[in-house]
C-alpha cells in the first residue's frame, strides 16, 4: 500500500491529473472504474478518456508522503506547481485540495439550484457547533459586514409579518383567550399571592383595622396590588370562590 501523490497521464496530449491516496493502487481501481462506466465527477478527465481511449492514459506515482497529515497539502503544492489546475496543462478543477469551490466562481443555474436544495434547510446542533467553532475570531470587512447586517433585517421583517399576520386570526385570538384562563390568581407561575394569603387581606379589609399601606407591607405586594384585590379586580376566580 503506497501513501502518496499520483498523476493520470495523457500520453496523446501531455495533459494529466493530480491526485493523493493514502492506498493510491486502490485510488486507481476507482479511477478506472468510474472512468470506464462513463461516471467520474471530473467530466473534463472524462472527456478526454471517452475520447482518446483508455490506453492513452498511463498512471504514474509522482511521490510518497510518509506523513498522513500532509498528504492534501503536499497535493496542492504539486497542482500549484505543475499548473494542472490550467485547462490548457492538466485536469484539475481547482488548485485547493481543502476548499475545492474556492475561487471558483458559479453559473446563475447552480447558484438557483443551490438556493433551492437549502430552501428551509436547518442544520443539527452539531453542525451549528462546528459552524461557530469555525468562525471563531474570524473577521469580516465592511462589506461582508454590511450583506449580513441587510440579509439579517429582510429575515427579521418577514419573520415579524408573519407573526403580526398570524395574531390577526380568530383562531389565535381563542387560543390566547383559553390559555389565559388557566392561568388566572394563584394558577399564574408569576402570582405571588395564596390562596390563603388572599383570604387574610379580605379579613383584613373588613376589620378595617390596618390601612391598605399596612397591609401591603405585611404581605410583602403593592398597595395597586391591595386594591384591585379589595375592588374585585384581581385573583377574580378566587375572590368569587370565597364569596
Amino acid at each position: 500500500m503506497t501513501c502518496g501523490i499520483y498523476k493520470i497521464f495523457n500520453k496523446k496530449t501531455k495533459k494529466f491529473y493530480i491526485g493523493s491516496s493514502i492506498n493510491i493502487k486502490k485510488r486507481w481501481y476507482k479511477h478506472k472504474s468510474l472512468l470506464r462506466h462513463n461516471k467520474h465527477e471530473n467530466k473534463h478527465l472524462q472527456n478526454a478518456w471517452n475520447l482518446d481511449g483508455e490506453e492513452s492514459f498511463e498512471f504514474i506515482i509522482i511521490a510518497c508522503v510518509i506523513e498522513k497529515t500532509l498528504l492534501k497539502k503536499e497535493e496542492e503544492r504539486f497542482i500549484i506547481e505543475t499548473k494542472s489546475y490550467d485547462n490548457k496543462i492538466g485536469y484539475n478543477k481547482t488548485r485547493y485540495t481543502y476548499c475545492p469551490n474556492r475561487g471558483k466562481k458559479l453559473s446563475i443555474e447552480q447558484i438557483e439550484y443551490l438556493r433551492k436544495i437549502n430552501s428551509g434547510r436547518k442544520h443539527t446542533e452539531e453542525t451549528k457547533k462546528r459552524i461557530a467553532l469555525a468562525n471563531k475570531g474570524r473577521i469580516f470587512n465592511e462589506e461582508i459586514k454590511e450583506k449580513m447586517s441587510i440579509a439579517k433585517k429582510g429575515k427579521a421583517i418577514k419573520h415579524q409579518d408573519k407573526l403580526n399576520e398570524s395574531r390577526k386570526t380568530e383562531s389565535f385570538r381563542k387560543k390566547i383567550s383559553e390559555f389565559a384562563k388557566t392561568r388566572t390568581g394563584t394558577k399564574n407561575p408569576n402570582s405571588k399571592l395564596t390562596l390563603e394569603q388572599i383570604k387574610e387581606i379580605l379579613k383584613d379589609l373588613k376589620n378595617n383595622e390596618l390601612t391598605i399601606g399596612e397591609i401591603a407591607e405585611k404581605n410583602k405586594i403593592s398597595r395597586s396590588t391591595v386594591k384591585r384585590i379589595k375592588y374585585g379586580k384581581s385573583y377574580i376566580d378566587i375572590l368569587k370562590e370565597i364569596k
